[in-house]
């Protein structure tokens, strides 16, 4: 999914294009049953926070602590910005709307391609089932 320093434990997987990639132990089942429903993910993170404060993004080192504060607690998706309307239906019940924050990804090569998904931590486990009850 990225070439960043992975902070959290992962476990090594086979995507769906046939790469290998280490996804964050807590956001396997989510990131397995998106990609079940056709959903093509490039960053996942099962706490954006601690990966910023750890130096495992590209967060210059002088907003680290800002940025990871802004952040902890929260996971992070990057998803196809054409994946998102029905993420965010399948998700509608979970939390309230403002706890899933949907921005451009724009340090990208294609960034309109791409939308970045955060949203509780507390809420990976939660989106998994809804994920894998639509597919």
């Amino acid at each position: 999914m990225t070439d960043w320093t992975q902070h959290h434990p992962t476990q090594k997987l086979t995507a769906p294009d046939n790469q290998m990639v280490n996804i964050d132990v807590e956001m396997v089942p989510l990131v397995t049953a998106l990609w079940r429903l056709g959903c093509v993910t490039k960053v996942s993170c099962q706490d954006a926070g601690e990966a910023v404060r750890e130096g495992g993004t590209r967060t210059p080192e002088a907003d680290r602590p800002r940025v990871s504060a802004k952040l902890t607690g929260r996971a992070w998706l990057v998803v196809r910005h054409d994946d998102v309307p029905r993420l965010l239906d399948i998700w509608s019940g979970l939390g309230t709307p403002d706890d899933w924050m949907v921005r451009p990804v724009k340090k990208d090569r294609n960034p309109d391609e791409w939308r970045s998904i955060v949203f509780p931590r507390e809420l990976i486990s939660a989106a998994a089932r809804a994920a894998h009850a639509a597919g």
